[in-house]
């Protein structure tokens, strides 16, 4: 209170000092990397990938020539942002003709990712470091009319520069964790002046939207709109079950599907499966969180007496002997869900916080998971009350459950029903978000900015 005293007495106002200290040490990393970028190319795509473009330097064949008259530069951070920044696409370009879209990731993997889920004429970039300099190239160069990202990308350098040079900015798919908010809250009047690059903010919730506007977000530019991950895409269910239940050879046996699983699961998970293969025939799919561990759990399996095939043995059209399918790929978990009749979501029977549940959900089937599921209490609570999200205690009780559903199959096909339903209803979900793109490209044709 005393320094910003101080500033005020001096004439400087402290947003301005937040924003100039931001901006000199954002500065300091971008000369740095510059720097060392030949170094860290030397050494391989693990340190540099994706490096120049996130230093703004975006060749001219990875953005060919976009003669549309609108474009949308839609920004999501990772794999769970552009599973989502799909399904919004398709619909914008459904909705708003002459429309060309650039992404941007700020992960590796997100980036590697949206390479195989957008089609070929969708640049799909590393995101621009938040950096002055760097934040000024990458607009020119990519020239959006229209700046879209997805949950809580509140980066302070883009927006200041969306509001100077009057492109319009939205926050779709907003959420805001009570946490967030009370680590914002010390910093309240930079933030709200920060989320005046927002003309539109969709949140998930009530309690985000009330978030957003207790952080200094203008009541009025914020909708609540629900969760467009509970929404699926043009993508055909039935189609995508049957070409991966082939991938895997599924014959008579029930799938079982384990997905992001982390260290301490898999333990627990194995009684799971045996329990339940000695009542039906079963093929059991785990997809660890990450690849590192395939080892480990590799390990745990051949030590529990299982023996297992790697997915990729199987996706280069391997013969499956063993009931037991370890995978060892990116990329293929919401694909294998879709395989599965069974849906476990891991990071949940260990403090891990959970994973996305809906994933599961939009494949038209009802998802199984534990209780340490805090970072994703919203989407829990929305699967439960529609009755096709199963929270367990315990391993056992997940056991249990599982044997129950699968013997008492009117349980079982009801819960597939509420997940069909709910998918139906994010259709309902990506039209008040589209809208609200839609929007913002109107009042740009009758502005003629």
């Amino acid at each position: 209170m005393f320094l910003r005293f101080l500033f005020q007495q001096a004439g400087v106002h402290v947003n301005n000092i937040l924003y100039l200290g931001y901006g000199i040490v954002g500065t300091g990393v971008y000369l740095l990397l510059h720097l060392f970028l030949p170094l860290l190319k030397h050494l391989g795509k693990r340190y540099s990938y994706g490096l120049e473009q996130r230093l703004g330097l975006y060749d001219d064949y990875l953005l060919p020539e976009i003669q549309s008259q609108k474009r949308l530069w839609l920004h999501a951070a990772s794999v769970g942002e552009v599973r989502a920044a799909v399904i919004v696409a398709e619909a914008f370009l459904q909705e708003i003709p002459g429309l060309s879209v650039v992404l941007t990731t700020t992960t590796e993997q997100g980036n590697k990712i949206a390479k195989n889920l957008f089609p070929d004429d969708i640049p799909c970039l590393m995101a621009p470091l938040d950096v002055p300099i760097v934040v000024a190239r990458a607009l020119q160069k990519i020239a959006p009319d229209v700046y879209v990202c997805l949950e809580t990308e509140l980066w302070p350098v883009m927006l200041s520069m969306l509001r100077k040079k009057g492109i319009a900015a939205a926050l779709l798919n907003g959420r805001l964790s009570e946490r967030s908010l009370g680590r914002y809250l010390y910093l309240k009047t930079f933030m709200s002046q920060l989320l005046q690059g927002f003309q539109w903010i969709a949140t998930i919730t009530k309690e985000d939207a009330s978030r957003f506007s207790r952080l200094g977000a203008v009541s009025d530019r914020v909708q609540v709109c629900g969760n467009v991950k509970s929404a699926m895409g043009k993508n055909d269910i039935p189609g995508r079950r049957n070409r991966y239940r082939q991938i895997l050879q599924v014959g008579v046996e029930k799938v079982f599907v384990c997905g992001s699983t982390h260290s301490g699961e898999e333990e627990q998970l194995i009684p799971v499966y045996q329990r339940f293969s000695l009542q039906r025939d079963l093929l059991w799919v785990i997809v660890p969180r990450h690849l590192e561990r395939i080892k480990e759990v590799a390990e745990l399996l051949l030590r529990a007496g299982l023996q297992f095939h790697y997915y990729i043995e199987l996706k280069n059209g391997g013969k499956r002997t063993h009931p037991v399918v370890l995978v060892n790929t990116m990329g293929d978990l919401v694909d294998l869900y879709s395989a599965g009749d069974y849906n476990f979501c891991g990071g949940s029977l260990v403090k891990r916080g959970g994973h996305n549940i809906l994933e599961a959900v939009q494949q038209e089937r009802p998802v199984y998971y534990g209780p340490f599921m805090n970072d994703f209490r919203q989407e829990a609570d929305l699967l439960e009350s529609a009755g096709c999200g199963f929270p367990v205690i315990d391993a056992d009780q997940l056991a249990c459950l599982l044997q129950d559903h699968d013997q008492h199959q009117e349980k079982y096909k009801q819960a597939c029903k509420q997940a069909k339903n709910l998918v139906l209803s994010g259709a309902e979900i990506v039209e008040k978000q589209i809208n609200l793109v839609k929007d913002l490209f109107e009042k740009k044709r009758e502005t003629g900015l």
